[in-house]
């Protein structure tokens, strides 16, 4: 609420092409930044969570902790395959 009054009294004083030109850069600001989100930063986190899961799997299989480890490895296979599919 007083965010707002602050920009709106910011705003009252200056010529409307003022505002047109910092609500234009704002908006390629924040098109700039989802843009570097959903092509960098969750590609890479997806990647980096699918090594954990792989490792953290394989892990239990080499310590015999899962007893179905054919369920497991299909696991691990499929969510390779949602991978691969949404690229």
């Amino acid at each position: 609420m007083f965010q707002l009054q602050l920009e709106e009294s910011f705003f009252h004083g200056l010529p409307e092409s003022v505002q047109k030109t910092v609500e234009f850069v704002v908006e390629r600001v924040t098109s700039a930044c989802i843009k570097q989100i959903c092509n960098t930063l969750i590609p890479e986190l997806k990647e980096r969570g699918m090594a954990e899961f792989k490792s953290a799997v394989a892990q239990e299989i080499k310590n015999g902790t899962k007893k179905d480890t054919e369920v497991t490895s299909q696991l691990v296979l499929g969510f390779n395959t949602v991978q691969l599919e949404s690229r």
